[in-house]
């Protein structure tokens, strides 16, 4: 299982040559990529209608994470984690 981030999408997006992506790249070695409702969030706020189409498909191939209180929880005992080790 892979988790994205808004900037994988964003990349994939501004690409014309989309196999020179990182998405393109984690498609060909992962089954399962996940995208956090809070990327869908960042993507949507700014998304132009005539993109709709784009995001919309790219959206339907991947899984969504909620994020909700226990995951905000869990993230932030991960990020702690991580700054502590210096990652």
């Amino acid at each position: 299982m892979v988790l994205i981030d808004t900037s994988v999408l964003i990349e994939y997006f501004r690409k014309q040559d989309k196999t020179k992506t990182f998405l393109y790249d984690l498609a060909g070695k992962h089954t399962e990529i996940y995208v956090s409702t809070i990327s869908k969030f960042e993507i949507w706020v700014g998304n132009r209608p005539s993109h709709s189409a784009f995001w919309q498909n790219l959206f339907s191939t991947l899984k969504t994470l909620p994020f909700g209180d226990a995951e905000a929880e869990k993230a932030g005992d991960i990020q702690q984690t991580l700054l502590k080790t210096g990652q």
